[in-house]
Formats: structure tokens, sequence, C-alpha cells
């Protein structure tokens, strides 16, 4: 019984050292990093920077030539490429500390990101989501960018959504008029194009006005 019992004790000890390790992996706004010699023997300074992933663009010093992505991405599972400044809170302490040098400055993570935290507060509207960098929003498909807001496209009779889900397109054998959708009449001797928005006359007869004339041989 003693024996079950102290495995039981080791079992909930590695979990509780595993979870609270996931934490502050994930709570960490950036690393610090200790002075260090490299190999051609220059002294790199101690400093800060933000925690790994699969992303460059999260980066304190991250530039667009940089590109977007490391070698990682994609190889690790959602959660590492996962932005740093969406999974940590503190994401925009440590880039203070970074820009302005002071990574050995002692500072109260949870008064600055009272102060910071706006700086990184994005308000979604209603019918819209964050979009793929979680710098912005887009609206949902159904619904068109006006100014702060995401309005419904209205989608008229004959009509259906296009592709990027912002706007509408006639059906086939229908062509656009104004805010309507206007059904093809192809006169004798036609059929509709090969976008359905419009005719053409059919082989030997050739287009005059808005008739198929019979061609002479």
């Amino acid at each position: 019984m003693k024996n079950l019992f102290k495995k039981f004790i080791a079992i909930f000890t590695l979990v509780v050292i595993i979870g609270s390790t996931t934490f502050i992996n994930n709570a960490d706004a950036y690393v610090s990093v200790k002075g260090y010699y490299r190999s051609n023997g220059t002294y790199v300074q101690p400093h800060v920077r933000s925690n790994p992933n699969g992303l460059k663009y999260d980066n304190y010093s991250w530039t667009s030539s940089q590109g977007l992505y490391n070698k990682t991405y994609g190889t690790k599972g959602s959660t590492w490429d996962t932005p740093t400044w969406t999974t940590d809170p503190d994401y925009y302490v440590g880039k203070s500390l970074y820009e302005n040098k002071n990574s050995g400055s002692s500072i109260n993570l949870n008064t600055t990101n009272q102060n910071l935290s706006a700086k990184k507060t994005i308000i979604v509207p209603t019918n819209a989501s964050l979009n793929y960098l979680g710098n912005g929003w887009t609206c949902n498909s159904g619904y068109y960018r006006s100014n702060n807001a995401c309005v419904a496209v209205d989608v008229p009779a004959n009509a259906k959504l296009n592709y990027l889900g912002n706007g509408w397109t006639c059906d086939y054998g229908f062509y656009r008029s104004n805010n309507s959708c206007i059904k093809v009449q192809p006169p004798t001797n036609a059929s509709l194009n090969y976008l359905g928005n419009g005719w053409t006359c059919n082989s030997g007869y050739y287009r005059s006005n808005n008739a198929c004339v019979l061609k002479n041989n």
C-alpha cells in the first residue's frame, strides 16, 4: 500500500512539474539570454528575445526582408506556429525592455503590462474575425468592410456570393445591370456564351445587331 502511495505521489509531482513548465513557457513574454562568447571570441551582451517559435514576424527586431517563417514552421504543431504576442500577455513588456536596452532592469510585469495593454488590443466588430497574422480583422463571408464595420452583402435574385464572399455575381444565364441580374435572351440561332452572361451566334451564323444571320457560302 505504501509503495502504491509513493508511486501516486511521484506521478502527481511529475504532472505538476510538467504543467508548471508548460505554463511558464506559454506565459513568459520574453526569454532572457545571458552573456556569452561566440566561437570567434566575440562577446555577446546579455539581452532579451521573444519566445522561440516557427515565426519571424513576432520577433522584436523583425523586418519584412527577413520573411515570415523560420525553417521550423509547420514541423512542431500549431502551438509552435502561434504568434508570441497572441499567447504571451507580457509580450510588449519584453519588447519595451529590448528596444530600450533595459533587459537587466527590475520591472513589475503586471503594472507595465496594464499600461501597454492598449497597444495590443484589437477591437473586432460584429461579423468579423482576426486576420491570419492576428494584427487586424477581416469581415466574415457574406459581409463587406465599410469603415470600421462589416455590412451584409445584399444579394439580389438570380445571384450568389462571389469567391471572396464580399460581393455578388449573377448566376449563369444572367447578366448584371446596376444592382440586379437580368436573364440573357439569346435570339434565334444563338446560344449562351462561355461565361453565361451573354450570347454568341451558332456555327454558320454571324451577329448583326441583335440577331444571327445565316452566312453565305
